[in-house]
């Protein structure tokens, strides 16, 4: 076995990289490779069969391999051979030598797999024998058995079946199948090309169908998976097959390869479903702007490989390589449209001068991804407006708007068009232009477009605009958002009075308002025009560089690229003209139209799903000061554009006719689902919910079903599990999942759900979690937190558990579908909540849902869509029930109802994962297939590294598109009126803000490693029997793990839930200590560990708590050494607290001075938070600065208490005096001795061998912008910084478990409670008295002398123990209405929520969210840490369910 030994060597680096590859997904790149280089690997997998048929051969002679076996491997090979035919890597999979390739392989494997066991078997038992000779001749090992297979059995199967993965490999049936209304309609419906699995195409091929059936073939849609390639686009193939159909919406010819044009066809102008072209990476839609021209053009994006015989045709003419499709034509045969397509611009440009030879009017020349193209017309004596089949096609389209620009200074203009004009749309013209003062503001102005000069501007882009998405302000510039391309979807309710249209973005343009520097990069793809550019179609073709592509690429991007990237990904959608409202579901925009009598506004809508709201909020603000004709015309030019992101599906179908009449129904079938973005991002990056009770990737989704008579909505939601968990690190197939705040969830729980039964009614959650040991966990924190909001809210809301994976494997997917039906608890709601009915020509609802299911798994993607999916059936069913039972056993409705779910999903999973859902296969076709396996298999595969390694910059564009980032500014517009009311109240923000103060205890200490012991934590954590017990006790410890190999790699997590349980009964022990303490948050890194408690009664008013962590050993690399933070805002004042453990040695100054920039510039939290922008800094940690003394002079000086002369030598005071760390942080004075090092047990210093120095290792706080900071020997040292922390004891802890003393400061500080009602009523007031200013009074004095009210006169009486105000006549149910403000004389001459300044430390806060949420729990009962001291001795009613939480206030709101 000397040859096959010798290739076994390479045999292992290769699996070894095949390993690595599959992982990273690199199986997908592989295939794509083959299709992009077909030829060539076409020429090396030829070769490569001779090579192996070689390698046989020398086998046989060198290791004496059995020869019938080396014959039959040669066989198979040769038949292996006969798969490279001239249509590769298109394989026929219905051909003989396909389904040989595939027997033989199996049998190949067999037979050596056989033979091997054999010869190993023999030699084993020679091996056991004591006599007899040994063999002579080597035995192969596992490497080399390994090698031989890799490389002679499985390496040209695998190759030919990665050349699967072409579009072209999907299994395309019989047209005639599909399922089709036989009656036409109206708008018809686009083919599908259908597809079957492996098997079915086997079978097909037989002539099965002669023989005698026993029941008629049942009438089914077809399925549309490829083998491993996703679905291809849903078009209709043509007599003359296309190389390539991801193309063209609708089959055409292919030009000869003659210089003739093929004959013109004349196929009616026909309207296309939005599912004519699914899963195609954005739609290009390019427009002329003459009436003389094309009114709308819309194209697929072509096709990402060029490949088969047909793409690789040449001529001489040199069109040979150019694909020529006939888009349709008009009603008047004198017109012809074309468009040419090919990935060269060259050869594009070569075809346009010869269709111009041709008399051929060329269009447009336009830019595809991937791809360019042309437009031409041939030429009529009476040219007339030609429409385009795109996705969908509107003889009256509107046009868009046009882009200018125009400098000195640089000014933007919006201008509609000419066309749309004559339509009898406003000429209007939206001016912008960054203000000169201020670089997050801009100028804004409505103008007539006669008032506007556009002699000297330039077009910007030849692309119509089709509205603005807003405003946004990067790196010191601002960008104008406008939208560049986007295709018709189709009408929702096709029925309705007014047309309920949705349209699909799919480029956007981000425009500079500051600077010209990146107008070059928005340009590299579409040219600019000439100055003075107007409505001429052909003005491109005078730019002869833009054929020729001689423009270098820009080496650098543009700040705005990542939110491109993500809008243009074909998940966004906006209501197209007329206007409506997108972002709320039917039943609200019904009972709003009624309730305003019709009138539509755009600036309502659902806060809760609008994606551009941050871009946008100052255009709505801009258009609410508009004037009342001024704003309809504005909303006429559609100038806003207001977007969701999601799924939106339509499809119009007939169904039969009723018996009073011969004509069909036309019915439409709409899926809207819609994201939102409040606690939004990618899937290891958010997880759970926030402390606004926003959950991550929470999905509204609507299914709409409408007919002339009535139209059908039921509403279902989905979301994470509503609890703070998260998933850190390096997360494979086995995900690891921690419950961050397992004690500090039920607020955030409770006003998750209290927003959902306040939008839906009734809400029943179906947990879909297995029973796996990290989904187990939470499925049980999920059930503990209900059951306590259960018992406060009551039977509004209920849970049903599932275990999806489970049922699958039992029974398979089907019987999932029975299980759920058969739940009582599912069935018993599904009837409760009911559906929305309301009647199609009135807009009147007839009833209306009441409540809602919430569904959720780990993902919220394939499980949850594929439980959705049952629950809009089985709501659906009933519906028809009731209005006509025949259309139960409507295939193509329901065949579109599962369609529109996979797609559903697909789109879902691709914003939040990264790749389509899994299980759509399924959802499609009904039943699981081979191909649906393995395309989940390479999703999975994906999903991992997709989410791993690419998510993150993903992450950052999210929370930059919704201004989550805290280090971005929202862009206002100029307004002198509003901007001085703004001044004003930031100059006021005593008059509606209140101030408390808490106590804070910061610890830090070096375990040394030792687990907790008998000795008492008391005389650490309760230091002082005279002051008030802390509200917030926050501890770090360094080595709380032993510093070994091991706990580096992978840290034992136990050690920190010992003390976690230690220090909370030491805590709970207390006797006068005033509620329980719960544990807040906790993170660890290695042996670096942060932990926060606080009184269990002030975690509803502890907000956006986050972790996070920094390794600073071996350069980053190792977490022996590093910090951990947390961070949280308290009322509206904000901490954050860092633990450390910089590097050891008493001469490493330089070492530690490093580690600490690498913590403050590397230590990042989410929505870009760092440690300096936050209001108050503590540092708590183990410095390891150490004291430059002679070892007996320290412990001389420290064992005299002679402090100063210690202080002096200390080496972090050195280092602070110098400006090298902690500037603008300060410490406490060192009034105790260095805490470092003891013998254990004792309060001696070291007598070891090593004999070191003693020091002060210790703790770091920072207030507002004041700094604090404790280390030395004593190397364990606290720092602040923060004008709000006041230091009031700082000092150690006699505790000897450990060879370090624990250090400890307790802080007095002051937080913020801001009253957003209060403020938003104060600068309604100062803008009412600043629009009544007379003529020469003087503005600033007048907003000075005005006062806000303090008192209302006729408040209600305070409550007591006995008595509630809400229950008294006077105030029924708890309402309360106050005179109007502004009315109310003030009769006191301070602000009443000012603090008194001799006020207690641990005084109540004013009525808030906390004494609201108290007031619930204290109905509960005692529920361990969570239930407050008094909730058994309160014999009050509970207060009303507490008010909606206010919106977050606008910037009209706050000017």
């Amino acid at each position: 076995m000397t040859l096959l030994h010798a290739l076994s060597f390479a045999g292992a680096a290769a699996a070894f990289i095949f390993i690595i590859l599959s992982l990273a997904s690199g199986l997908l790149w592989l295939s794509e490779l083959i299709e992009e280089h077909s030829r060539l690997a076409k020429v090396l997998g030829q070769r490569g069969i001779y090579v192996i048929i070689l390698i046989h051969t020398l086998l046989y002679f060198y290791d004496s391999l059995p020869l019938k076996h080396v014959l039959f491997s040669i066989f198979c090979h040769v038949v292996y051979l006969q798969n490279f035919t001239t249509s590769w890597p298109s394989i026929s999979l219905t051909s003989l030598n396909f389904i040989s390739s595939c027997i033989l392989v199996i049998l190949d494997h067999f037979l050596w797999f056989f033979y091997f066991a054999r010869v190993t078997q023999e030699a084993r038992h020679r091996a056991r024998r004591p006599y007899g000779n040994q063999p002579t001749t080597p035995v192969p090992g596992f490497g080399d058995i390994a090698t031989f297979f890799g490389v002679c059995v499985w390496l040209v199967p695998l190759f030919l079946f990665l050349s699967l993965s072409a579009n072209d490999n999907a299994l395309p049936l019989d047209a005639s199948r599909a399922s089709v209304p036989s009656t036409p309609v109206s708008q018809s419906t686009v083919m599908t090309r259908s597809r079957a699995s492996l098997f079915k195409s086997l079978f097909d091929s037989l002539p099965l169908d002669a023989l005698p059936r026993i029941r008629p073939r049942p009438r089914r849609r077809d399925t549309s998976e490829g083998i491993i390639a996703p679905r291809s686009p849903s078009v209709k193939r043509a007599t003359s097959p296309m190389p390539s159909p991801a193309m063209t919406p609708i089959g055409l010819p292919r030009v000869a390869s003659s210089g003739s044009l093929p004959p013109p066809l004349t196929p009616s102008l026909r309207r296309f479903s939005s599912e004519s072209n699914p899963g195609t990476l954005g739609a290009v839609q390019e427009i002329a702007d003459s009436p003389d021209q094309l009114a709308s053009i819309q194209l697929s994006a072509p096709p990402r490989r060029s490949s088969g015989p047909s793409a690789r045709r040449s001529s001489t003419d040199g069109r040979g390589r150019l694909e020529m499709r006939r888009v349709a034509s008009a009603h008047v045969s004198s017109i012809e449209t074309y468009v040419v397509l090919h990935r060269r611009p060259a050869l594009v440009a070569q075809s346009k001068l010869l269709y111009d030879k041709d008399g051929w009017n060329i269009i447009k020349y336009f830019d595809l991804i991937g791809g360019h193209g042309i437009v031409m017309q041939k030429y009529s004596r009476s040219p007339q407006l030609a429409t385009v089949v795109g996705r969908q096609l509107s003889v009256s389209a509107r046009l868009g708007m046009h882009l200018y620009l125009r400098d000195s200074p640089r000014t933007l203009y919006l201008v509609t068009s000419s066309q749309d004009e004559l339509q009898g749309y406003p000429s209007r013209v939206l001016v912008f232009r960054a203000a000169e003062s201020n670089p997050s503001q801009a100028v804004v102005e409505f103008l007539p477009k006669a008032e506007v000069d556009l002699t000297n501007a330039v077009r910007l882009t030849s692309r119509p605009v089709k509205g603005c998405l807003g405003l946004i302000s990067i790196s010191n510039d601002m960008f104008l958002a406008v939208i560049t391309s986007a295709t018709e979807v189709g009408n929702t309710r096709g029925s309705a009075p007014i047309p309920e249209v949705v349209a699909q973005i799919h480029d956007v343009g981000f425009y500079c308002l500051t600077s010209p520097l990146w107008d070059s990069l928005l340009t590299a793809g579409d040219p600019l025009a000439s100055p003075g550019f107007g409505d001429q179609p052909d003005a491109l073709l005078r730019e002869p560089s833009y054929y020729q592509n001689s423009s270098p690429a820009p080496t650098y991007e543009h700040p705005c690229a990542p939110l491109s990237k993500i809008i243009s990904g074909g998940t966004f959608y906006y209501a197209s003209e007329p206007q409506w409202d997108l972002t709320s579901r039917l039943s609200v925009r019904l009972s709003r139209a009624r309730a305003e009598q019709g009138r539509r506004n755009i600036a309502v809508y659902d806060e809760r799903f609008l994606w551009n709201e941050f871009l946008v909020r100052s255009l709505l603000d801009f258009r609410e000061r508009l004037d009342p004709h001024e704003r309809e015309e504005l909303d006429r030019c559609q100038f806003i554009i207001l977007a969701i992101q999601g799924f939106v599906g339509v499809h119009t179908f007939a169904l039969p006719a009723p018996p009073t009449s011969g004509a069909p129904t036309v019915a439409t079938l709409a899926l809207i689902s819609r994201l939102g973005w409040k606690r939004s991002g990618t899937r290891f990056n958010t997880r759970g919910v926030d402390d606004d009770g926003n959950c991550a990737n929470f999905v509204e989704t609507e299914t709409l079903f409408s007919t002339e008579q009535n139209c059908f909505s039921y509403v279902q939601v989905r979301g994470s599990v509503p609890l703070f968990w998260e998933q850190q690190g390096l997360q494979t197939f086995g995900q690891r999942i921690q419950i961050t705040r397992p004690q500090a969830s039920q607020p955030a729980f409770d006003r998750h759900f209290m927003h959902l039964i306040e939008e839906y009614g009734s809400v029943h959650a179906i947990n879909l979690l297995g029973s796996k040991e990290n989904e187990a966990t939470l499925t049980n924190a999920y059930a503990r937190h209900m059951q306590l909001t259960r018992n406060a809210l009551g039977d509004v809301i209920g849970i049903t558990h599932f275990d999806f994976h489970n049922a699958v494997k039992i029974g398979g997917h089907e019987s999932v579908v029975r299980e759920i039906r058969r739940l009582p608890t599912v069935g018993e709601n599904v009837d409760k909540f009911g559906f929305t009915m309301a009647d199609s020509s009135m807009d009147e609802i007839i009833t209306e849902q009441k409540g809602v299911f919430r569904t959720n798994c780990l993902d919220c993607l394939d499980r949850t869509n594929f439980v959705q999916d049952i629950l809009s059936r089985t709501t659906l069913e009933q519906y028809l029930v009731l209005i006509r039972r025949e259309w139960l056993h409507s295939a193509s409705m329901w065949s579109f109802h599962r369609e529109l779910w996979a797609e559903n999903g697909d789109a879902l999973s691709r914003i939040y994962a990264g790749t389509g859902a899994l299980n759509t296969s399924y959802t499609r076709s009904g039943k699981r297939t081979l191909a649906g396996v393995l395309s989940d298999a390479t999703k999975s595969v994906s999903r991992a590294y997709i989410n791993n390694f690419q998510d993150k910059g993903k992450q950052i564009a999210i929370d930059m598109f919704v201004g989550n980032l805290s280090t971005q500014k929202q862009v206002t517009i100029f307004d002198p009126i509003h901007d001085s009311v703004r001044v004003e109240l930031e100059r006021r923000l005593s008059e509606y803000s209140t101030t408390k103060h808490c106590i804070l205890f910061v610890g830090t200490w070096n375990l040394n490693g030792k687990p907790p012991s008998s000795e008492s934590l008391l005389p650490w954590l309760f230091p002082r029997t005279n002051t008030p017990d802390p509200d917030m006790f926050v501890i770090g410890f360094q080595e709380i793990v032993p510093l070994t190999a091991q706990q580096i790699v992978q840290a034992d997590l136990e050690k920190r839930r010992m003390w976690e349980t230690k220090i909370l009964e030491t805590l709970n022990k207390k006797s006068d200590q005033a509620g329980d303490y719960v544990l807040l948050r906790s993170q660890q890194l290695v042996g670096t560990a942060l932990l926060v408690f606080v009184k269990a009664e002030l975690t509803a008013v502890i907000r956006n708590v986050e972790a996070a962590t920094h390794k600073t050993g071996l350069r980053g690399m190792s977490g022996n050494k590093g910090a951990v933070g947390i961070r949280l805002d308290y009322h509206d004042t904000n901490f954050c607290f860092i633990t450390a453990h910089l590097a050891a040695g008493h001469s490493n100054v330089d070492e530690r001075n490093a580690d600490y920039h690498t913590i403050v510039d590397g230590l990042h939290f989410l929505k870009g938070k760092t440690i300096d922008s936050h209001d108050n800094v503590i540092w708590l940690a183990d410095t390891n600065y150490r004291i430059d003394l002679e070892n007996e002079r320290v412990r001389y000086l420290a064992l005299s208490d002679d402090f100063d002369g210690l202080v002096a030598a200390d080496q972090l005071k050195q280092c602070m005096d110098e400006g090298e760390v902690f500037v603008g942080y300060q410490e406490g004075p060192l009034l105790f001795r260095p805490t470092y090092k003891y013998d254990l047990g004792t309060d001696d210093y070291d007598t070891g061998e090593k004999m070191r120095i003693p020091a002060w290792t210790g703790i770091c706080a920072v207030p507002y912008r004041m700094n604090v900071i404790a280390n030395s020997n004593i190397t364990d040292r606290v720092l602040i910084k923060g004008r709000q922390l006041e230091l009031q004891v700082y000092s150690r802890a006699e505790l000897k478990s450990s060879d370090h003393r624990p250090v400890f400061a307790i802080f007095r500080a002051e937080v913020w409670i801001i009253d957003h009602a209060k403020r938003a009523a104060l600068s309604r007031l100062l803008l009412e008295s600043v629009t009544s200013t007379a003529p020469g009074e003087r503005l600033d004095e007048k907003l000075a002398s005005m006062t806000f009210p303090s008192e209302v006169p006729d408040l209600p009486p305070p409550s007591s123990d006995d008595a509630s105000w809400w229950h008294s006549t006077e105030h029924p149910n708890g309402v309360f209405v106050p005179q109007d403000g502004t009315n109310v004389p003030s009769r006191r001459p301070t602000n009443p929520f000012d603090s008194p300044s001799d006020s207690s430390l641990s005084s109540s806060p004013s009525p808030s969210e906390e004494t609201e949420y108290n007031q619930v729990r204290n109905q509960v009962g005692a529920f361990d840490a969570l239930t407050l001291q008094n909730s058994t001795t309160s014999s009050r009613r509970p207060a009303p369910p507490p008010p909606t939480r206010p919106r977050k206030p606008s910037v009209a709101d706050s000017v």
